[in-house]
């Protein structure tokens, strides 16, 4: 599935906007980007409801699929989290 052109115009300054911030993100200690992607995590699950409000709309899954990808993510957040320190 393809976004539309606005949706990418929209999504293209964000984008250039983290790659611009990339070195300086790199030079955070563990603790910082540990504690960031702690957020996300949080964030995203307490996002679920409009997360599977969008992928009823866009995507046409159920329930069952979205929980899955969502808990992959979150399940991805984790082992980061785990492994952040050593890599």
């Amino acid at each position: 599935m393809t976004m539309p052109d606005n949706a990418t115009s929209q999504a293209q300054p964000a984008f250039a906007a983290l790659a611009a911030r990339a070195p300086s993100l790199a030079l955070e200690s563990a603790e910082t980007r540990i504690a960031r992607l702690q957020r996300l995590r949080k964030e995203t699950m307490a996002a679920r409801d409009a997360i599977y409000e969008a992928a009823h709309a866009e995507l046409g899954l159920c329930n069952t699929d979205i929980d899955q990808q969502v808990l992959m993510v979150k399940g991805e957040i984790e082992y980061a989290c785990k492994q952040l320190a050593e890599w």
